[in-house]
């Protein structure tokens, strides 16, 4: 049983997909600043980033990708690296529910729970 589990919590880390994708890495880096680097990675080899100094390639992807500004990228990806973190120590039935939930109704969970700013959701 414990390495089914191990087996599954590693198969949704890793093989997790973005928006029903596989993260796309090819980046433009058409920006002057911030400067560049290449870092290695396991499954995509080398990549061409930006120097962010933590979560290079995941803070290129909102830059590049996503066309967020590099002032605010780095405290959304020392966020997303938190929560990812705290859900890979759950066990997979609350991995799943937290991971069920969108952004948004997280995000809103928890500022109505600490009575926090309430984000507007957009209705599909």
């Amino acid at each position: 049983m414990f390495i089914e589990q191990h087996f599954m919590y590693n198969y949704l880390i890793h093989y997790q997909t973005i928006g029903g994708y596989m993260i796309d890495l090819n980046f433009k880096l058409e920006r002057s600043y911030p400067p560049k680097r290449r870092v290695s990675t396991f499954k995509h080899g080398n990549i061409n980033c930006y120097d962010f100094k933590n979560n290079c390639i995941f803070n290129t992807y909102l830059v590049d990708k996503m066309g967020m500004p590099n002032t605010r990228v780095s405290r959304i990806g020392r966020a997303v690296k938190d929560l990812h973190y705290a859900i890979a120590c759950c066990d997979l039935e609350h991995a799943k529910k937290l991971t069920d939930l969108t952004v948004g109704e997280l995000v809103n969970l928890f500022g109505e729970a600490e009575e926090l700013y309430i984000f507007p959701i957009k209705d599909d």
